[in-house]
């Protein structure tokens, strides 16, 4: 059998190559941030260069002996950056300051970012489990959007993060404080995209949440928006039933729900006639994607909403944009030379 240990090797220090394995069978398989044994017993891991300055000695923290099968997370780290990391984890969940909170967070922040800082981007981030959910319920707000940056950013190449990361972004997309509730909901659409949270399940959260009132449901189709680009359509995943929610509820928001999947939702008459009458709002690439594929429709919508002279911004802003249309109906509709 093997053993599998996932390391995080600050960068400046070396790599996943001075980590020593004893007790093994044979040869140990490596990859970035990763040692694969075989083993018949159990396998320890420890750092193998040393220092002449003890203080930059390194151990290996975390799960450094694994028996046959399991798997393990660990870092390599000298003395210091160990008592800081537990200062910050410790900081951020007991300071009675909610500042020294909010400071902690964004201390540890490098050490789980994807790029920039001290562990390379196929560590393991440093955070034990059910510490951001546990975060999620500090009673300041600063401190939960802090959280959702921490959040937004944090490595999981193993993914043992996975579910306590969408489950604490799914609560902080539910803050009363709409400055969290916001930054979260844009942190729950690139972690899916980037496949950090299952993106069939940010689509689930966001299609449900799309037809609340207010702030909630404008972020929600904002990540259905940009979930497009990460699902494919089929099954669960609707888009076209997604656009219907999202211009019941917020019309100016379905122009970027549509936009983000024009190539799945069909040209809809009685849709773009509401977008052109009752938003304020456009989106180039949705406009020409209709003028490429449904140019005669769209230019019966345009002559449905204005007819005539005098014409709106709006009408002289989609002249521009189509200017190039080769579609005589349409050239006429925007009275185009």
């Amino acid at each position: 059998m093997d053993v599998t240990l996932w390391v995080g090797v600050p960068v400046q220090a070396g790599d996943v190559w001075d980590i020593v394995a004893e007790g093994t069978s044979g040869t140990c398989a490596v990859g970035p941030s990763r040692l694969t044994c075989p083993t018949e017993g159990l396998v320890t891991f420890r750092w193998g260069p040393s220092s002449a300055d003890p203080a930059n000695d390194r151990l290996i923290v975390g799960q450094f002996a694994l028996a046959p099968g399991e798997h393990g997370l660990a870092w390599a780290l000298t003395q210091q950056e160990r008592a800081d990391l537990e200062r910050w984890r410790t900081d951020a969940l007991g300071a009675e300051d909610p500042i020294a909170r909010k400071d902690a967070v964004y201390a540890l922040r490098p050490w789980t970012w994807q790029a920039n800082g001290p562990l390379p981007a196929t560590s393991p981030p440093p955070i034990p489990a059910g510490f951001l959910a546990a975060m999620s319920q500090d009673k300041v707000w600063t401190v939960r959007r802090a959280l959702v940056e921490l959040c937004r950013d944090l490595r999981d190449p193993d993914g043992a993060l996975e579910e306590e990361l969408f489950d604490t972004l799914t609560t902080l997309a539910g803050d009363a404080d709409k400055r969290v509730a916001k930054a979260a909901e844009k942190a729950i659409a690139a972690a899916a995209i980037s496949d950090r949270v299952p993106a069939e399940q940010a689509w689930e959260r966001a299609f449900n949440a799309v037809s609340d009132p207010g702030a909630s449901g404008r972020s929600a189709a904002l990540t259905l928006a940009k979930l497009g680009s990460a699902l494919p359509p089929g099954g669960d995943i609707d888009p076209e039933a997604a656009v219907a929610r999202t211009l019941a509820a917020h019309p100016e928001q379905a122009w970027r729900v549509w936009a983000g999947w024009k190539d799945s939702v069909q040209y809809q008459d009685a849709w773009v006639q509401t977008l052109l009458t009752s938003t304020i709002s456009l989106n180039q690439g949705l406009v020409k994607h209709w003028a490429k594929f449904d140019a005669d429709h769209l230019a019966q919508a345009i002559r449905s909403w204005e007819p005539a002279a005098p014409h709106s911004e709006r009408f002289r802003v989609l002249g521009l944009w189509l200017a190039d249309t080769p579609n005589d109906e349409l050239r006429s509709a925007l009275e185009l030379p």
